[in-house]
């Protein structure tokens, strides 16, 4: 995939910095769902609005649908780079999609959305589900479990690219 001109006027732009709009859709939509929707659902339900587990569930949904735009992204994308490849632009290791990198800002946004559902949800089952004297040790327990998940992430990537190196 490459990244827009007006964007970025080499039309390369560093793969990491995408993450920033999932990044952004966090940051912006905490405020607006504490300030406009919360109150919206707390007047239409006549309690505290939706509980703790429906919001997780939806933050759930939202990854499911994030997942699926990403594969209807692929799936467009693995076309795009058989019928109309990238000109001009060679790789040692095959075609490049003339398809540009701005598509994966909705399912990076809707990831966004999910991690501010679930993630937020779960912070909050924990200090009002937890006894007082576990609140902490829970809280410290999804911290630690998400961050043993990008441990092992760059920790496989590393032993791929150690694999490639020596043995391909």
């Amino acid at each position: 995939m490459l990244s827009s001109k007006p964007f970025n006027p080499t039309g390369i732009l560093a793969a990491a910095t995408y993450t920033i709009f999932s990044m952004l859709s966090l940051t912006l939509w905490i405020p607006i769902y504490d300030h406009k929707v919360v109150p919206l659902l707390r007047r239409i339900t006549g309690k505290g609005g939706i509980t703790i587990l429906q919001r997780m569930g939806f933050g759930i949904f939202l990854t499911v649908l994030s997942s699926l735009v990403s594969a209807f992204i692929e799936q467009r994308r693995r076309k795009l780079v058989f019928t109309n490849p990238a000109l001009g632009i060679y790789s040692e290791r095959g075609l490049i999609s003339s398809m540009s990198a701005l598509w994966l800002v909705p399912q990076l946004s809707l990831a966004g959305l999910a991690e501010a559902f679930c993630a937020i949800g779960q912070v909050e089952f924990n200090y009002k589900q937890f006894p007082e004297n576990m609140k902490s040790i829970a809280g410290a327990c999804a911290r630690w479990y998400k961050g043993s998940d990008d441990t092992s992430s760059v920790t496989l990537k590393m032993g791929r690219k150690n694999v490639e190196k020596h043995f391909v």
